[in-house]
């Protein structure tokens, strides 16, 4: 299952940003590391197709930004979630 959150990338280009796993952090214990965060993700057009040319275009900090991006948002959507569903 995957999650489709809208960003922008190359100063101001819309595009999407497709999460297929996130481990929020985790905090150390006495007998556990701390873990986390991770994500697992791709970047695609405004239209939701494959775009190798955007990576091609993009900065190494600029692919950063867009992680720091997505995990802050997986992050809130996290500690927001409903168990409900």
């Amino acid at each position: 299952m995957s999650h489709d959150y809208p960003i922008r990338v190359l100063g101001g280009l819309p595009a999407i940003g497709r999460v297929f796993s996130f481990l929020p952090y985790t905090p150390a214990t006495w007998h556990d590391p701390a873990d986390g965060p991770e994500i697992d993700f791709e970047i695609l057009d405004s239209k939701g197709r494959k775009a190798e040319w955007i990576y091609k275009r993009m900065t190494e900090e600029q692919m950063k930004d867009v992680e720091v991006n997505l995990l802050e948002r997986c992050a809130d959507d996290y500690r927001n979630r409903s168990y409900d569903d």
